[in-house]
């Protein structure tokens, strides 16, 4: 993501400076956390990313187990669930993540992801149709 703002610094009419940094601010494991523009450009190897890589890997984990069961591998969520040593509910709850929006999907990956978004929420529950699940995540 490459923010169009600059950094700025100007004196106000009161003699008052005013500093400008473009950042953005993120939960990410339940706490908020600044993105630097560095960050988002992948300039500073050190800044944070805003890329959640649990909820990434879940997601991938998602798919792959999705194409197991599209390909035979693997014919019930029962199955999957005993072949990982996973709890079926949780292996079913992952499962339902390959059925968010594209879009949706996209901002997990590229860490644009609505703000407060991880897989708890997601675990939660979330409705079928992509419109209303961009209206839920306002997207």
């Amino acid at each position: 993501m490459n923010m169009e703002a600059q950094s700025s610094v100007c004196t106000l009419n009161n003699g008052n400076m005013r500093i400008s940094v473009p950042l953005r601010i993120k939960y990410k494991r339940g706490r908020k956390r600044i993105i630097v523009p560095e960050a988002l450009d992948g300039e500073n190897p050190e800044s944070e990313s805003p890329v959640q890589s649990s909820l990434v890997h879940t997601l991938v984990r998602a798919h792959a187990w999705m194409k197991a069961f599209e390909s035979g591998e693997v014919l019930h969520v029962r199955h999957l669930a005993e072949k990982l040593n996973l709890d079926s509910s949780h292996v079913g709850r992952i499962l339902r993540l390959v059925n968010l929006a594209p879009d949706i999907q996209e901002a997990i990956l590229n860490g644009t992801e609505p703000d407060g978004m991880s897989f708890t929420r997601l675990a939660a529950g979330f409705p079928e149709d992509w419109q209303e699940q961009r209206e839920l995540f306002k997207t």
